[in-house]
């Protein structure tokens, strides 16, 4: 799975194998937050011990890079 963006010790990754809706997966300290890339920025599953304001910043950093990380994700799966 690569990593297409890190910042502030958040990596985001999108799979390589993986399924519709785009999506990526947002690593944090070991803790997981799945985000949805459309038809909106959404969490839309956590996995692991991430807190109210960690998963805010999770949200907010796929917001802010979205149009990127939809980019990336359209490369990867077409």
């Amino acid at each position: 799975m690569p990593t297409a963006l890190r910042e502030g010790g958040f990596e985001i990754k999108i799979n390589t194998d993986d399924h519709r809706p785009a999506h990526v997966h947002v690593w944090y300290q070991g803790a997981l937050s799945i985000i949805t890339l459309e038809p909106a920025v959404t969490e839309r599953e956590v996995y692991g011990n991430l807190s109210r304001a960690q998963r805010r910043r999770a949200v907010r950093l796929v917001s802010e890079n979205r149009d990127y990380l939809l980019k990336k994700w359209n490369e990867v799966h077409g």
